[in-house]
């Protein structure tokens, strides 16, 4: 079984953080979208500044024999999750 792994990059900072599972892009994608819709303080930087992070994806790991494949492309952009303001 292959499980697809995640990483938010700060754009400002040039660092990854908080790494994360998805099945597909698209699944991984809805999660961040999900994520900033939910207005919750914890979160609120990611909301506050989305031009300053985005979503990519770092590899993908075989659970049955822990070979890691590096597959490390940019997924979206934070920016495109957020709904422009008045909509």
């Amino acid at each position: 079984m292959f499980i697809h792994l995640y990483a938010i990059r700060d754009l400002r900072s040039e660092a990854l953080e908080f790494v994360f599972e998805e099945a597909n892009d698209y699944a991984a994608s809805r999660r961040i979208q999900f994520m900033l819709d939910q207005n919750n303080p914890a979160l609120s930087m990611y909301s506050k500044f989305p031009e300053d992070y985005a979503l990519f994806k770092i590899g993908v790991l075989d659970r049955k024999t822990g070979n890691l494949q590096s597959d490390f492309h940019h997924v979206a952009d934070f920016s495109t999750y957020i709904a422009p303001k008045g909509e």
